[in-house]
This record gives C-alpha cells, structure tokens and sequence, in this order.
C-alpha cells in the first residue's frame, strides 16, 4: 500500500529545500483544496499542475464568517486534491476586491477553468458562490464583494509514481 503524504510532510520537503533565513521559513501554509467536491478540487489542482490555473476567487464574506483574515499578497497555500493529498505550493502575488459583476476576461481567463472565456467563468461562479451564501445564510449578485487572487506555484514536490 502506498503511503499519503500529508500537507505538513510536503510543506518540510519545500522548506529543506530553501536557503537558511528564506522568507517562507517562518510562513505558516494554508491547506486548500479548490471547489467544494473532490472531483472539482481534483479538476482544479490538475489545472494548477499544468500551469492553466493561476488565480482563484472567493467570497470576503468566507473569510469574515469564519472570522479569517483576508488573503494577502505573500500568503502561501497547499494545494490539495479532493482526497487531501498535496501537489503543489502556491505563492499570491495579486489580492484585488471588487463587485462580482466587475471581473474581467482577462481575469477569468487566468483562473483556467472551462473555456477560459468570462461567461463560462460567471456561470460557474454564479452556482458556486450561490451555494457557499446560502449555506451561510445570504443571499449573491453582482455586487457581491468577491477577492480576485492571482498566484505563482512555487513548488511542486517530487514526481510521485
């Protein structure tokens, strides 16, 4: 049986393989898998992999309601596939806050999902972000304040067989 590394085994092996006195040596990592299934965290970290994938967004209100901070150029995440094995470190290098409905193509095409093009982007964020504000109890539209984060992989671990 193969052994699962996990998100904190994965961030050593980044970390040993940075200089003394690296920046990210005292960062403390957030985990994150993208979407809210495995197959869509599954889909979203390959795209992350290939290089297709180099934004994501996401509600302000996620972050108040579970009373985060919000995300911050700099801030470093794990990505995760749905099964919660890491592939990848990323590195936010763009944190912008705007109504939804003010997201750009060029934007939407950084995020590497579907067509690449902004309608397939506001369909599917549409459904998505509808169903993160109804489970926390409000309500989405255009003006939902929504954090676009443009990011770097900056390590991708050893090939796994």
């Amino acid at each position: 049986m193969a052994c699962v590394m996990t998100a904190q085994a994965f961030w050593r092996e980044y970390l040993a393989t940075l200089p003394e006195g690296h920046r990210h040596r005292t960062a403390v990592p957030e985990a994150v898998a993208f979407g809210d299934s495995a197959g869509l965290a599954d889909e979203l970290a390959a795209l992350v992999l290939a290089g297709a994938k180099r934004a994501t967004t996401s509600l302000a209100v996620e972050f108040s309601a579970a009373g985060e901070a919000l995300p911050s150029v700099g801030d470093v995440c794990i990505v995760l596939r749905g099964d919660g094995r890491p592939v990848a470190i990323i590195e936010r290098i763009e944190v912008v806050q705007r109504p939804f409905g003010e997201v750009d193509e060029g934007f939407a095409a950084c995020e590497g999902e579907g067509d690449g093009t902004l309608s397939f982007w506001r369909a599917a964020h549409r459904s998505y972000f509808g169903r993160v504000c109804e489970r926390l109890g409000g309500t989405f539209d255009d003006r939902t304040p929504v954090l676009c984060q443009r990011f770097e992989v900056i390590w991708r671990g050893a090939p796994t067989v």
